[in-house]
């Protein structure tokens, strides 16, 4: 313990606690704004990317955005705990129990909610199978995007990782899984009426 201490003084451990609560909440709020933000990893992370449970059970709160909120309570934690001159091993070790705790707060009873709200104009997201969809986000190489449907906005991802869709164009629903739509391109004859249109259709017939 002697040498894990002597590796891992106070003033060093408050510089890297600090470190982690000022990038964690730096990271969350980003992917609270912009989103989808893993799309610019390729896709790496897409599974972390706010796949939620709607029940709130077994582990569907966990996203990256959660994730980025526990590295920033592991920092704030560990931070309040090395303050009182706990050992730093120690203090690292509280930290984490409290970066778990606001990890799963935020998720449970904040990011799943408002997700949940967010779908209530459907019942369920399996109504969206088959229907077209507007894409506002694009989506390259497999990475996801977003659509919206019926008003409703959807995590989206194509079907095949060599289609791209850009932002404006349709497509159609194939499946869904959790919160993320699986998307395919609209065949030509499939669009009867654009989704986005300003056009008067009286003055189109004049």
């Amino acid at each position: 313990m002697e040498f894990f201490d002597s590796l891992l003084s106070h003033q060093v451990a408050n510089i890297i606690f600090l470190a982690l609560f000022v990038g964690g909440l730096g990271l969350a709020i980003i992917s609270v704004i912009f989103g989808n933000i893993t799309d610019a990893v390729g896709g790496v992370f897409d599974g972390l990317d706010g796949v939620l449970d709607f029940d709130g059970d077994g582990f569907g709160w966990i996203s990256f955005t959660t994730i980025c909120i526990g590295i920033s309570g592991t920092g704030a934690g560990g931070f309040l705990f090395n303050s009182l001159k706990i050992a730093p091993i120690f203090a690292l070790l509280l930290g984490l129990i409290v970066g778990a705790l606001c990890a799963f707060c935020a998720g449970r009873f904040i990011i799943v909610p408002l997700k949940r709200k967010q779908h209530s104009g459907v019942s369920k997201p399996e109504e969206a199978v088959g229907k077209t969809a507007a894409v506002i986000a694009p989506m390259t190489k497999g990475a996801m995007g977003e659509v919206m449907v019926e008003g409703k906005s959807y995590t989206a991802r194509p079907v095949s990782s060599d289609l791209v869709f850009a932002s404006g164009d349709l497509a159609r629903v194939e499946r869904v899984e959790g919160t993320i739509a699986f998307v395919d391109k609209m065949k030509t004859e499939e669009v009867d009426v654009p989704i986005h249109s300003n056009d008067d259709p009286e003055k189109k017939e004049k």
